[in-house]
């Protein structure tokens, strides 16, 4: 499967970064935007541990992301789908991810899990997380 869909482009990612740290900083003053961002994700997954799906295909990248930040959900990965969905950056992969979010808010059913990541195939990316999905393994 070739995954080209709900790709953006680093660049892109890093223009929408620095405007929302820029944000940050003007309303908050000076605050680590990875550190606030990563809290902001952590409480959403303390409120529905199930909202990992509204980050679709970037989840696994941004889980490693929340790991590297103290935010710990577990081992269950996608090395292929992380290493498609994911930048060297950790505030670009973030953003990315929150990106997708977005998109997912306006155009999915909440708690859909099936996305279309190759175009030229009828088949659907179905996201599991067992680490998620499980109350027993929340932290």
């Amino acid at each position: 499967m070739a995954f080209t869909e709900h790709r953006f482009s680093r660049e892109q990612v890093k223009e929408v970064a620095a405007q929302l740290a820029a944000n940050l900083q003007a309303k908050r003053g000076p605050v680590d935007f990875l550190e606030f961002a990563t809290g902001v994700i952590a409480d959403r997954l303390a409120r529905d541990r199930t909202s990992y799906r509204w980050y679709g295909p970037w989840w696994w990248s941004l889980k490693e992301v929340l790991r590297r930040a103290g935010h710990d959900y577990g081992t269950q990965s996608d090395p292929l789908v992380r290493r498609a969905y994911g930048f060297p950056d950790d505030t670009e992969t973030l953003v990315a991810a929150d990106s997708f979010r977005n998109w997912y808010m306006a155009t999915q059913f909440i708690g859909s899990a099936r996305f279309h990541l190759d175009p030229s195939t009828a088949e659907h990316y179905a996201l599991w997380d067992a680490d998620m999905e499980d109350p027993a393994a929340a932290p």
